[in-house]
Formats: structure tokens, sequence, C-alpha cells
């Protein structure tokens, strides 16, 4: 578990990228999907922002093998497929 109001940003960004081992194979997620419960609303709005552009960019270059950019939600939030 992290504490998710007092985590830094790049400890939020390695626990999400931890949490990507849950999703299963083709399964589409969301970043608020890599926290429990209602973890995710407790996180600052600007920090769920940078997560957001910090998985786009992990979606683009390291993990370009594991998870792919599926588009947008109807509350315009990026969906996810994880690849394997």
């Amino acid at each position: 578990m992290i504490d998710v109001e007092k985590a830094t940003l790049p400890e939020l960004f390695q626990y999400a990228k931890k949490s990507i081992s849950d999703v299963r194979k083709d399964e589409i997620f969301l970043i608020r999907d890599l926290f429990r419960g209602i973890e995710w609303n407790r996180i600052d709005k600007g920090k769920r922002i940078k997560l957001g552009t910090l998985m786009n960019a992990f979606e683009l270059g390291e993990g370009s093998d594991l998870i792919k950019n599926e588009g947008k939600n109807h509350q315009n939030q990026t969906k996810y497929r994880k690849l394997k």
C-alpha cells in the first residue's frame, strides 16, 4: 500500500507501473484503475494530471511493448490496453 496523500509524483508513478502487473492481457484500463478503492480521489488533481502525462510518455517509450493507448473515454480519460 502507498499513502497517496503523502507520496511524491515519482512514487505514485512507480506504484502505478507496478500495478499494471495486476491487469490481465488484453484488458482495457484507466490510470485510476491502478489504484485501490478511493485512493485515486485522494491524489491531488495536479498530480493526477501529471500521472497521465507520465503514463503517456511511458506508453510511447519503455512501456511500448507492455501497454497501448486505446483512445479516450467519454470523460476524456486515456484508456490503455495491456499487451502482455
